[in-house]
């Protein structure tokens, strides 16, 4: 019994330890900065010449404090997330089952079976100055499938590393899209989605497989 193949689209061992270096950083700025502002909001009593803190407000103080409270939480929710999606990422093709595990959950499609269709999403990189990002005017592609009553699963075809995934890796993709289908067969019509194209023609699971085959041989189209 052959091994399951593991895709290539989880971070590098090194990208984990420079994500888990920069976790114990950025945890331990948030800490010193919640006991300074714990401490300006309970422990200082007077706050400017009038003799009167924040903390001689019980409302304001409150509302303060919920505030921060809540901010905390959502930075500390998005951070967690984007971590566990760092060290939880993976895929892995089984025969024609593919299994995508994401941050929170694991979702699988029988590739031979599912409807199968391309897909395609905006790539943002930082610019320049490393203070924002910004649309790079390339297309990230990805391949959806979707079995009857499950959500769909996506998988992006390109690496960490930004380049497309080894050409046997698409190979195995393709030939577990084509298994379940006879020589020929058009594949069930799916959705190509590009923004603000909405209503754009489907491909079946036969151009996504073709698709995938144009990519591992050609060169080509690698270096869009």
């Amino acid at each position: 019994m052959s091994r399951p193949l593991r895709l290539s689209v989880s971070a590098s061992p090194g990208q984990k330890v420079f994500a888990a270096i920069f976790a114990l950083v950025f945890l331990g700025i948030l800490t010193a900065v919640a006991i300074v502002a714990m401490a300006v909001l309970f422990g200082l009593p007077n706050m400017d010449s009038g003799g009167y803190g924040l903390s001689d407000f019980g409302p304001a103080r409150l509302v303060v404090t919920v505030v921060l409270v809540a901010i905390g939480v959502m930075v500390v929710g998005g951070f967690a997330y984007a971590l566990l999606g760092t060290f939880r990422g993976r895929a892995d093709l089984d025969g024609a089952v593919l299994t995508v595990r994401g941050a929170v959950g694991t979702r699988r499609a029988d590739l031979s079976r599912a409807r199968v269709w391309i897909d395609s999403i905006p790539e943002y990189a930082r610019d320049m100055h490393h203070d924002r990002m910004v649309a790079t005017g390339r297309r990230i592609p990805r391949l959806v499938a979707a079995e009857p009553q499950a959500r769909p699963l996506r998988l992006r075809l390109r690496g960490q590393g930004g380049g497309f995934l080894p050409p046997h890796e698409l190979l195995a993709l393709a030939d577990a899209i084509d298994s379940g289908r006879q020589p020929g067969q058009a594949g069930q019509p799916g959705q190509l989605a590009h923004a603000g194209q909405a209503g754009q023609a489907g491909q079946g699971a036969s151009e996504a497989g073709d698709l995938l085959r144009r990519l591992a041989t050609d060169p080509l189209p690698r270096l869009l």
